[in-house]
């Protein structure tokens, strides 16, 4: 990881072909998100789940869920990565968590996860 940043390349969607994953977000998720160690396998998760998603919806105009439904907790929840466009293809990652797939979100590539 860079000073600041991972950067992983993607191409499952058009809209986004690099998402970074910041230090700010993973301490966000240490102080917020109890059910994570973040330890390097977790960062390699959420980057597998960026590049090798089982799922990807459409929350709002530039936000994307990307869903690994092969991570999974021991509820059998799959691994969620938010990402945010914010500029070009260009996105960042907003967050990461276990969590059943949400209904409202319009599913734009791969399959259901529950």
């Amino acid at each position: 990881m860079s000073e600041d940043f991972q950067s992983f390349q993607t191409n499952i969607i058009p809209d986004i072909t690099e998402v970074r994953l910041y230090k700010s977000t993973i301490q966000h998720v240490i102080e917020h998100h109890e059910e994570f160690l973040v330890l390097p396998s977790i960062i390699q998760a959420v980057g597998d789940t960026v590049v090798s998603p089982t799922r990807v919806a459409q929350r709002e105009k530039d936000v994307f869920v990307y869903t690994n439904g092969n991570t999974t907790n021991r509820s059998g929840k799959p691994l969620q990565v938010p990402v945010k466009i914010v500029q070009g293809t260009s996105a960042r990652v907003r967050s990461f968590y276990y969590a059943s797939t949400t209904i409202s979100d319009t599913v734009i590539w791969g399959g259901s996860d529950d």
